[in-house]
């Protein structure tokens, strides 16, 4: 399948995965800034990706990416509150649980491939 004979969903998950893997640190290198990302993805249009696709991207990925980063900190300050109010509750002190974010990638590595801890 090529250009139009593949689903409008598997055109967009293919532009979307690939600035996301670009704008997320990695194992082996860190994140491109989103308008680097951004960059490389529009260097693709046409080759590997609708260009229909990278231009709605392109005029909405600022806008996407700051609901995005609203969202989150909304969703931290609601886990932050209820934290609050369960040690109010249990009057006794927890542990305070992770803030939501990506999981935290290893830098360090091992021989062979292999990471430090395995």
């Amino acid at each position: 399948m090529k250009g139009t004979e593949i689903p409008i969903g598997a055109r967009i998950l293919a532009a979307v995965d690939f600035l996301d893997a670009l704008a997320s640190d990695r194992q082996y290198r860190r994140a491109l800034p989103m308008d680097g990302a951004m960059a490389r993805l529009m260097e693709e249009s046409g080759k590997a990706f609708d260009p229909e696709v990278v231009n709605a991207l392109r005029r909405k990925y600022t806008h996407l990416e700051n609901l995005v980063r609203a969202r989150m900190e909304a969703l931290n300050k609601k886990v932050g509150e209820e934290e609050t109010e369960e040690k109010e509750a249990d009057g006794e002190e927890k542990a305070p649980t992770r803030a939501l974010s990506r999981p935290p990638v290893s830098r360090s590595r091992g021989s062979k491939g292999q990471s430090a801890a395995s």
